[in-house]
C-alpha cells in the first residue's frame, strides 16, 4: 500500500514539463491462453518509447512491482504474479526519459479466476512452515504430475491418459500462495528458467519447449527418431529417437539435452540379482549429450556407448522405463537425468542415474576427468578417473539427479539413494531405504572427495525415500538449499523395487510430493525454513513433483 500511495504522489509532483503520455488509458484484459490463467495483458499507448511499471495491489495486502524497459508506444505488457479469486488494482506509470517526470494511469480492477476445482486437476498445497526472513527472495516454481496408482505396464488406455496427458507448472511465494501457474496437455519433466526469463520444459513425448509468462509457446524441439514420429510447428533433433529429463540452457544461449538411443549387443545379462542367469541377445537404451542451438543444429555430442562399459548394469535396468515409452523390449542402461555445464573450465558433469554415477567431462577433448560413484565394475581404463572419498560420514550417492556447482565451486546434487548397493549386491528395502540432498567437495588434484554437508542421514529417525525424480539447489544468496522430493514410499515390509515382482511395487502407493528449505547457517545446520506438501484429498492417485527452482518473478530484460 505504501508503494502505490508513493507512486500516486510522484505523479502528482511531476506532471509539470513532461513530454512523455500516455496516449490513451490503459485496459486489462484476461489473458487469452487459458494455459496460464491467472496472467492478464496490459493494454498501452504512449506517445514515445519509454521506461516504466506497474504497481499491483490484491485486496489481502499483497503488494509488487513489475518494471518494463522500453515499452513500445503501442505495447501489451504482461501482468503475473496475482494470486487466484482475488481482486486487484492495477497502476500503470512511465517515466520520461529527458526528464525524469513520472505520468501514472487512473487505478484499474482485475478479479483473478479461482483454482480449478476439480480435485484431479490441482493438487492440494498445505504450508507446513514458512519463515520469510530466513528464505532465498522469490518464488518456487514447481514441475508437477499426476499419476495413476500402479505399474505402468498394466495401466489401462484410461489410466495412461491420465497420466500422461496432463502436466502442471505452478508457481508459490513464501505463503504457499499459488501466484502463477500453467497447465498443459502433456506430462512435463524438467524445467529451467531460462535468461531471458521465459521457461525451457521437457515433455513426455520427447519434445522440448519453450514459453512464455504468459503459457504461449515461443519455441519447440523434439527428437526426430521418436516413436510418436514428426511434430508439427516444432524443430527436430535429426538421429534423435529421444530427448528427456533435465533440459539446461548455457551461457552461449544453445541448450543442452540428454538424447537415449538403442543398440543391440549380444549375451547381454537377463537379471540384476543373478549373475549367472543364462544370457540373451538384448536392446539397450544408452545416453548421447548434445549441444544444439535453437535452429536445431548439434554443436557437440559425447555418447556414452563410446566411453563406458555397457555391460556394467545398475539396478532397474530391467524395469519397463522405455517399454511404456514407444520402445517395447528395451533395456534401461545409463538413464541420464541431469547435467551442468562449467565456463570455468569448459566442461560438463552429467548425471547417469544407472550407473550410479556423476561424471565430469572435458568438453574440448571429450575425455573424462573424474567419475563421482561407488568403485564398483568400472572397467580397468576407468579406474585412475575414480575419486578417493576422505573425512567423516562419507556416503556414495545412488540413483541420484541434476547435479549443479556451487559459488563454492562445491556439487549440490539430489541423492535417490536406491537400495544403495550395486548389481550384484543385496541392497536395502524399500523401507530401510533414504534419500537426501547431498553437498561434496572436490579436489581434482589429488583425486579426492569430501562430503561437506547432507540434508538427511542414515541415523535419521524419519527418512525420506523419495527413489525417483527430486532435485536439489544451492541458493546463491542465502546459500540455503532447496529440496524437491518427489514423494515418500510409505515405511511398509514387503515392498519390492522391482516391477516383475508379485508383490507390492513401490508405485502402488498415493504420493506427496514435499519441498524443503534449508538453512545452514548456526549450529542446526539443517533448520527448515520452509516446506509445503502437495497432496491426493483422496489418495486415489499420485501427486509428483518432479523438480523445479527458485526465482523472481520478473522478467530479467524488462
Amino acid at each position: 500500500m505504501k508503494r502505490l500511495f508513493a507512486t500516486l504522489l510522484l505523479c502528482l509532483v511531476s506532471l509539470s514539463g513532461q513530454s512523455v503520455t500516455i496516449t490513451v488509458e490503459p485496459t486489462l484484459e484476461k489473458n487469452p491462453n487459458q494455459r496460464a490463467p491467472l496472467a492478464a495483458i496490459l493494454h498501452v499507448q504512449l506517445s514515445e518509447v519509454a521506461d516504466g511499471w506497474v504497481d499491483v495491489l490484491d485486496d489481502y495486502g499483497n503488494e509488487w512491482r513489475l518494471d518494463f524497459n522500453s515499452i513500445d508506444a503501442n505495447a501489451q505488457l504482461p501482468i503475473i504474479g496475482m494470486r487466484p479469486d482475488r481482486k486487484h488494482t492495477v497502476i500503470f506509470s512511465v517515466r520520461d526519459k529527458s526528464t525524469g517526470n513520472v505520468v501514472t494511469s487512473n487505478p484499474l480492477s482485475y478479479k483473478t479466476p479461482a483454482l480449478p476445482t476439480a480435485f484431479y486437476e490441482f493438487p492440494t498445497i498445505n504450508l507446513v512452515k514458512s519463515v520469510p526472513d530466513d528464505m532465498e527472495p522469490g518464488l518456487t516454481f514447481l514441475s508437477v504430475r499426476r499419476r495413476a496408482l500402479g505399474r505402468g505396464k498394466w495401466f489401462t488406455e484410461k489410466q495412461r491418459d491420465f497420466s500422461v496427458n496432463w502436466g502442471l507448472i505452478v508457481a508459490v511465494d513464501s505463503k504457499g500462495e499459488v501466484v502463477w501457474y500453467y497447465q498443459h496437455d502433456n506430462r512435463n519433466a524438467g524445467i529451467q528458467r531460462l535468461k531471458n526469463g521465459n521457461i525451457l520444459m521437457n515433455l513426455a513425448d520427447f519434445t522440448a519447449i519453450e514459453i512464455d509468462m504468459l503459457g504461449n509457446e515461443v519455441n519447440s524441439w523434439h527428437a526426430e527418431l521418436r516413436p510418436q514420429g514428426v511434430k508439427d510447428n516444432s524443430i527436430p533433433i535429426a538421429d534423435a529417437q529421444s530427448l528427456h529429463h533435465q533440459p539446461y540452457e548455457t551461457p552461449q544461449g544453445t541448450f543442452m539435452a540428454f538424447t537415449a538411443n538403442q543398440r543391440t549387443f549380444e549375451n547381454y545379462y537377463t537379471s540384476e540379482v543373478d549373475p549367472n542367469a543364462p544370457r540373451a541377445t538384448q536392446v539397450i537404451m544408452g545416453d548421447e549429450i548434445i549441444e544444439f542451438d535453437k535452429q536445431g543444429n548439434i554443436l557437440w555430442s559425447w555418447d556414452t556407448f563410446d566411453y563406458l562399459d555397457p555391460y556394467r548394469i545398475g539396478y532397474n535396468t530391467f524395469l519397463h522405463y522405455w517399454w511404456v515409452r514407444g520402445f517395447p523390449n528395451t533395456l534401461d542402461w545409463t538413464h541420464g537425468n541431469g547435467l551442468i555445464y562449467s565456463a570455468e573450465d569448459d566442461s560438463v558433469i552429467i548425471s547417469l542415474r544407472l550407473q550410479d554415477a556423476f561424471i565430469k567431462i572435458d568438453k574440448k577433448t571429450k575425455e573424462i576427468i573424474w567419475i563421482l560413484g561407488e568403485h564398483s565394475d568400472w572397467p580397468e581404463h576407468l579406474q585412475s578417473k575414480l575419486l578417493t572419498p576422505v573425512g567423516d560420514n562419507f556416503e556414495w550417492p545412488y540413483h541420484g539427479h541434476n547435479p549443479r556447482i556451487t559459488s563454492e565451486g562445491t556439487i549440490i546434487l539430489f541423492d535417490n539413494g536406491m537400495m544403495r548397493a550395486r548389481p550384484f549386491n543385496s541392497g536395502l528395502e524399500p523401507k530401510d531405504a533414504w534419500s537426501r540432498t547431498v553437498e561434496y567437495r572436490i579436489d581434482e588434484e589429488n583425486m579426492t572427495i569430501e562430503q561437506v554437508w547432507a540434508s538427511a542421514f542414515s541415523t535419521d529417525e524419519e527418512k525420506c525415500n523419495a527413489w525417483a525424480m527430486s532435485d536439489a539447489h544451492y541458493l546463491p544468496k542465502t546459500k540455503n538449499i532447496l529440496e524437491i522430493l518427489s514423494f515418500c514410499v510409505p515405511n511398509i515390509d514387503g515392498v519390492s523395487w522391482n516391477d516383475f515382482d508379485d508383490v507390492r511395487f513401490v508405485s502402488d502407493f498415493p504420493y506427496t510430493g514435499t519441498v524443503k528449505e534449508f538453512d545452514r547457517k548456526g549450529d542446526n545446520q539443517r533448520r527448515v525454513v520452509f516446506q509445503l506438501e502437495l497432496e491426493s484429498e483422496f489418495d486415489l492417485w499420485q501427486w509428483e513433483v518432479y523438480g523445479g527452482f527458485r526465482d523472481s518473478l520478473q522478467y530479467p530484460n524488462n
